[in-house]
């Protein structure tokens, strides 16, 4: 699969999360790139007051990233035979 990712957006993605209520910090790692299946495409760190916020936080962080900031080509590795 190849990923990418639009740097600006997910920074925008960022700050919204850092705006809700008792999230003290927000940190984000992406791949880019060729990556193998099972590979990791993100790491995301969520630091708040309560659970529940952090988990809102988090939620709401990640579904931002999937559907507004990245691009996946998934490559199939099977060739046809004809």
């Amino acid at each position: 699969m190849e990923f990418f990712y639009d740097v600006l957006k997910v920074d925008a993605a960022i700050a919204e999360t850092k705006k809700m209520d008792g999230i003290f910090h927000v940190r984000v790692w992406l791949k880019e790139g060729y990556l193998q299946v099972g590979e990791d495409i993100m790491d995301v760190l969520i630091g708040g007051d309560i659970r529940p916020h952090v988990i809102d936080a988090l939620q709401f962080l990640v579904e931002s990233i999937k559907t507004t900031c990245e691009t996946e080509i998934e490559k199939s590795n099977i060739n046809p035979i004809f």
